[in-house]
C-alpha cells in the first residue's frame, strides 16, 4: 500500500486507525479500526454524512468502539 498516493485525510485516517489498534492492544488493524478513525475524523466526510442523516456521531463512534472492544487483545 503506497500511502504517498493517499490524500492527507486518508493518511490521517490510516494513522488514527493504527493508533487505535495499538491503544486497544490489537495485533492487527481491521476495518473497524479504520471505521472508527473515519467516524471521528474532524471535518471528515463520514461525520458530515451521519449528521445529514440525523445520527449522533458520538454515539455512533461509541458503538463502533464497543465492537472493537470485543476483539481479542494482546
Amino acid at each position: 500500500m503506497d500511502l504517498d498516493r493517499f490524500t492527507e485525510k486518508a493518511m490521517a485516517a490510516v494513522t488514527a486507525a493504527q493508533e487505535a489498534a495499538l491503544r486497544m492492544g490489537h495485533q492487527q488493524i481491521d476495518g473497524e479500526h479504520l471505521h472508527l478513525a473515519l467516524a471521528t475524523q474532524q471535518d471528515g466526510l463520514i461525520p458530515r454524512l451521519l449528521g445529514y442523516m440525523g445520527i449522533d456521531t458520538a454515539s455512533y463512534a461509541y458503538d463502533v468502539k464497543a465492537e472493537l472492544d470485543k476483539l481479542p487483545k494482546v
